[in-house]
């Protein structure tokens, strides 16, 4: 069932795709009916019930939010999405390569916002995640991107919000990114992702 409260869903697809060597958010998913990924993972926001979707990067077709300033991870382009909301709007963030979530992996972290929480993700997981829009959030994500690369985490980030953190699933299948080349073409062959591919320790590399 969908949460009761109306809220956005973004896709982070604003990188270079440096790994990829190609644009990921363009790839397409023949798994998810021959739609670029980007697409197809905006769908499955709109069915998690989603009231509207946003692509954090640029897009042609779609509602997209561009980073202020380029180059700057992941955080960079949340914190020019979360910029253009109002306080108390409640965001869930996904990244564009991690095609086998699905909708309820999605609305179980909007309804821990829901209950109350400032801001979720999955234990060890900072992507996909979800929160309720602040003055607060956007400034420490501003303070993180001042200081530096090394600073710029997504992880840490979450920290500083004293995030929630809810169990993953038994089956983790569903988090696994399809980056690099060798994790999509598993996964375009309908083949297991390896766990190295998880978005564990790689969600916070800069600019993928």
């Amino acid at each position: 069932m969908s949460p009761s409260a109306a809220w956005t869903g973004c896709v982070l697809a604003g990188g270079r795709s440096s790994r990829m060597g190609t644009d990921k958010a363009a790839l397409v998913d023949r798994r998810r009916g021959s739609r670029t990924c980007v697409d197809a993972t905006a769908l499955t926001l709109e069915d998690a019930g989603a009231r509207r979707v946003i692509v954090s990067g640029e897009h042609p077709w779609r509602e997209a939010i561009a980073d202020r300033a380029r180059h700057l991870g992941p955080l960079g382009g949340i914190a020019s999405v979360l910029a253009s909301f109002r306080d108390g709007e409640i965001v869930l963030v996904t990244p564009v390569d991690m095609p086998l979530l699905t909708a309820s992996d999605f609305t179980h972290l909007v309804e821990e916002i829901v209950r109350g929480a400032a801001a979720t993700s999955y234990e060890s997981l900072p992507l996909p995640f979800a929160l309720r829009c602040s003055p607060a959030a956007l400034r420490l994500a501003e303070i993180r991107l001042a200081a530096g690369t090394a600073q710029s985490s997504v992880r840490g980030w979450l920290r500083d919000l004293e995030a929630s953190a809810l169990p993953l699933p038994i089956d983790t299948a569903p988090f696994v990114s399809i980056d690099p080349p060798t994790a999509w073409e598993r996964y375009e062959a309908g083949l297991p992702v390896p766990a190295a591919s998880t978005r564990t320790s790689r969600a916070d590399a800069s600019n993928t």
